[in-house]
């Protein structure tokens, strides 16, 4: 035997599926076509933050220095421009809300056995692979638990199940490495200060490895790739915005 070559799997992220039910045609463009990609100013805001949260977790910040640290490293951090928004200031409200946070939280105790801090893993599903971060995985109260940060503000009902999808995926690696599957999932809305808690169901976990399944099939049979515009996502958040011609269309419209 010999001769044969190996083939190497494809390989996804929970962001790699979710860019393309967002917008096949943005996905084509970024993903396979490798267009210049752009971060933006919500993203770098939530990286930001994710790596104090990483230090603070590993020893590396005490508990009492983090919004000193935050306030230090901010202006470097975040240089996308903010969108404009007639309600209120996003910079300002970000910044403030990120600076209140980190004066005020008690941080995690002994009551929390943490076990890992952004773990980063591959996972095979099927015929092809799944990669992502675990932002913490911990102990608590005889539970195992897994937690996400994220820096919106919440996660509505409507959002639930998008959002759960992540994390009930990154369950499957947690099922390999710790033997069993996590009892809650959890994401931490930092900015308000907020835990979202979800009891974990074996029947929502076998949905988001379903999801998973079917979007990569939609992608491999995938031949028109649409645009899905929308022009706040296309003009702040679309990795592509600078040579998609639909954000072009949309500054060219304001």
């Amino acid at each position: 035997m010999g001769g044969g070559k190996n083939i190497e799997r494809e390989r996804y992220s929970f962001s790699k599926l979710s860019s393309y039910e967002n917008c096949p045609y943005g996905w084509l463009e970024r993903y396979v076509n490798h267009k210049p990609s752009q971060n933006n100013c919500f993203a770098e805001f939530g990286t930001y933050c994710h790596s104090i949260f990483e230090a603070y977790a590993n020893g590396k910040y005490d508990l009492s220095s983090l919004a000193d640290i935050y306030e230090f490293g901010y202006a470097d951090a975040i240089t996308c421009k903010w969108p404009n928004n007639k309600f209120v200031d996003l910079e300002s409200s970000y910044y403030e809300a990120g600076k209140k946070f980190f004066e005020e939280w008690e941080g995690y105790d002994e009551s929390y056995h943490i076990l890992g801090v952004e773990e980063e893993f591959t996972i095979p599903i099927t015929d092809f692979d799944m990669t992502g971060f675990l932002d913490l995985v911990y102990e608590r109260n005889g539970k195992l638990i897994i937690r996400d940060y994220k820096s919106k503000s919440e996660i509505k009902k409507s959002e639930q199940q998008h959002y759960a999808r992540q994390l009930y995926i990154y369950s499957a690696y947690v099922k390999e490495k710790y033997g069993r599957y996590p009892d809650q999932i959890e994401f931490f809305c930092f900015r308000k200060n907020h835990v979202l808690e979800i009891p974990f169901c074996k029947e929502d976990y076998d949905e988001a490895i379903q999801w998973a399944i079917d979007i990569v099939a939609k992608i491999r049979n995938e031949w028109e790739f649409n645009k899905s515009p929308s022009q706040f996502f296309c003009l702040n958040l679309c990795n592509i915005r600078g040579e998609c011609p639909y954000g072009k269309y949309w500054r060219w419209k304001k």
